[in-house]
């Protein structure tokens, strides 16, 4: 049985069933780390406009003090007559007694700050961290008014959470959540291609598999630096990062789009750091960018026929063909192109093959002659090959060169090159092209 290192053990279900352990793994890990018992998560919050409203209508409103009087009335003295013919006065009767009742609703600076603090706690279902309810507590009996209201709207309060979004152990989260969008996207992409394909039992190649292998590696990083980037540029501090459960979903995205994340990536990195730039004097006097895919073919033709080229001794008369020149033209010779995939990101490869390689420009040149031939797409759309004929024996520099312009408006050159020696034996090429970078 062949071993992993040659690229022939992992097929595709091979690849489908180990990452899915992996990830299973990989969530119980996580879902233990984030007991209580192994390491409590915080997330900071802070007081809203009608929280510190309240608060301060608690520790400074003024004791109310209530009287009720009751008025008391009298009747007039009245004077009467006795039977004698005297004047006899008679004392007022009270109609009703007047009652002074106060009382007042008083509470120390002591109990406004338990009762300040037992809203706090209601609150936020008694979840502050206990050492910072402690220097609330503090702070709210040893200052006035003015500095307690200004303490408050600035305070970022610690609240349990089940998740690490304080603190250090921010980064880990980070580094949870973007691997397990990493292996999400690969599954995915083992699955979309085996809906389109029979060959889920094939045996995958060792470029492919580093290619997927890496992204394990390389998104938990660059989900952490653009975080610190939009940390920095947003709060001009990269020590304490501010942040909340939208940056769970955000490292999940940049590991499920990690291959379109480093494109992203690269073509900041052109802006940023532009390639070598060269200007032609004898035309535009503008300057341009020095692809390799645009190169002058017929110079370079004629550079190679200026070059001496060793004579095969298969190309002599003993090869079986005779000294008539007929013999050695040969009909059907087939090119066939293929994707070097090193330096294309997945979401990349997928559309240049869907796109195919119709337009696609494959010539042969001669490197002991003047013959250069162009090889025309075949009628079988499926298959990505170019045929030319009337093709004489001998040794060709077969080249390949497409621009393909991806859904995102990103144009991207493609070129491949290859040295063979065509003979009727030897008339089927394979010509591998890939992403062209310019040069440094």
């Amino acid at each position: 049985m062949p071993v992993p290192s040659q690229g022939g053990y992992w097929t595709a279900r091979k690849l489908f069933a180990s990452l899915s352990v992996f990830l299973i793994i990989w969530i119980g890990v996580y879902l233990f780390a984030h007991t209580e018992a192994v390491h409590s998560g915080y997330m900071n919050l802070k007081f809203n406009p009608a929280q510190i409203q309240e608060i301060n209508r608690i520790l400074y409103a003024k004791d109310e003090t209530h009287e009720e009087n009751i008025i008391t009335t009298y009747d007039t003295l009245n004077t009467k007559k006795d039977s004698a013919g005297k004047n006899v006065t008679t004392s007022a009767q009270p109609v009703s007694v007047t009652r002074y009742i106060t009382y007042s609703n008083r509470c120390d600076d002591s109990c406004r700050v338990n009762k300040a603090m037992l809203y706090i706690r209601s609150e936020f279902d008694n979840s502050i961290k206990p050492d910072q309810i402690a220097i609330i507590k503090e702070y709210i009996g040893s200052f006035s008014a003015q500095e307690v209201g200004a303490y408050l709207v600035n305070l970022k309060l610690k609240v349990k959470s089940y998740f690490w979004l304080t603190g250090s152990f921010i980064y880990v989260e980070m580094v949870f959540w973007s691997i397990i969008g990493v292996i999400c996207s690969i599954l995915f992409t083992i699955g979309a291609s085996a809906r389109t394909s029979s060959k889920a039992d094939s045996y995958l190649s060792i470029n492919e598999i580093l290619y997927q292998v890496a992204k394990l590696f390389y998104a938990p990083f660059c989900t952490i630096v653009i975080v610190l980037c939009y940390n920095y540029i947003k709060h001009r501090n990269v020590i304490e990062v501010n942040t909340n459960e939208g940056m769970m979903v955000f490292s999940f995205v940049t590991g499920l789009f990690s291959g379109r994340m480093m494109n992203m990536l690269e073509r900041f990195k052109d802006l940023l750091l532009p390639e070598n730039i060269i200007v032609d004097h004898e035309s535009t006097q503008k300057p341009a960018m020095k692809l390799q895919p645009v190169r002058d073919i017929h110079a370079e033709t004629e550079e190679r026929r200026s070059m001496p080229v060793p004579q095969p001794e298969y190309m002599t008369e003993t090869a079986g063909y005779g000294n008539d020149k007929s013999d050695t033209v040969i009909d059907n010779v087939m090119i066939e192109l293929k994707l070097d995939i090193s330096g294309l990101f997945e979401e990349e490869r997928m559309e240049i093959i869907k796109a195919g390689f119709d337009k696609a420009v494959v010539t042969m040149h001669s490197v002991n002659g003047k013959a250069l031939v162009t090889a025309r797409k075949t009628g079988e759309s499926d298959i990505p090959s170019f045929l030319a004929n009337n093709v004489e024996a001998g040794i060709y520099i077969i080249r390949c060169t497409l621009t393909q312009k991806l859904s995102d408006e990103y144009v991207m050159n493609l070129f491949g090159e290859k040295t063979a020696y065509i003979t009727r034996d030897n008339k089927d090429i394979e010509l591998y092209i890939k992403k062209y970078e310019a040069i440094d």
